[in-house]
């Protein structure tokens, strides 16, 4: 089982990578949509497909695969009990546990792709261009793009200083208590040296940026020029497809369709 912090984005030389960052984030808020808005079993289920395509076209293993939906098994378990047990006009339970199981999936499978086949400055740039005619408006698009580049960078680091923690707080015999209640309360002990550790690194990271001169959006321009390809328009276009069968199929009455 992978670590937890393997699921930042590495470079594999996958076409996917090669994808501009809009098309991706265009791309994936429409295949989202269209996972939510209908519940055909085989549309949801040709989504899923492509998504898994999609994956294995973007090297990321069928072991990380496998790791996304065990990540998310109970809540796949308790939607499928809870489909059988909430009985809905329209639907037999076994499709309605299997449409909503395949959402879950497809959901994830998503949010994945999009964050382990772009990099951070990547993704925050092609967000930050997207959302540029907020940005004439008056609105602080550059600021809001970039606390959200400096999370997604946060993440990994802080997992990985969580476990150095735990490993010398178990070094000093301060874990392996059993029983919840005692694990509860030991979490202060754990969580104290994490809230320091990140503030003293998000002061570093201020100071760095304060010697480099970094003065917001103002005369800033993305380093390597983007443009739209075949490929971006192509994966664009299908997923607009995709969503366009998807509202059809939600007005479309018969099992399965709502």
């Amino acid at each position: 089982m992978p670590a937890p912090f393997e699921w930042a984005f590495t470079t594999r030389g996958s076409a996917v990578e090669g994808w501009d960052p809009r098309a991706k984030l265009v791309s994936m808020a429409l295949v989202m949509v269209a996972l939510l808005v209908h519940h055909n079993l085989v549309l949801k289920s040709v989504q899923v497909v492509l998504l898994v395509l999609v994956w294995v076209g973007a090297r990321l293993g069928w072991r990380s695969l496998g790791f996304a939906v065990l990540a998310v098994s109970p809540l796949l378990a308790t939607t499928a009990i809870s489909a059988f047990l909430i009985l809905v006009p329209g639907f037999e339970p076994a499709v309605r546990a299997a449409t909503l199981d395949l959402q879950i999936v497809g959901v994830v499978l998503v949010l994945t792709l999009l964050v382990r086949t772009t990099a951070p400055t990547a993704l925050a740039e092609g967000l930050e261009r997207l959302l540029a005619p907020l940005g004439r408006r008056g609105l602080p698009v550059h600021e809001a793009v970039l606390m959200f580049s400096i999370a997604l960078r946060f993440v990994p680091l802080l997992l990985e200083e969580f476990q150095a923690v735990t490993r010398a707080q178990l070094v000093r015999g301060g874990g392996g208590r059993p029983g919840p209640w005692a694990r509860a309360l030991a979490l202060p002990a754990l969580i104290v040296p994490l809230f320091v550790l990140s503030i003293v690194r998000a002061q570093a990271l201020a100071e760095a940026m304060e010697s480099r001169g970094y003065r917001g959006a103002e005369g800033r321009s993305p380093l390597p020029p983007r443009r739209w390809s075949g490929p971006d328009v192509t994966v664009l276009t299908v997923a607009i497809l995709q969503l366009l069968g998807a509202v059809g199929l939600a007005f479309v009455p018969g099992p399965g369709a709502r």
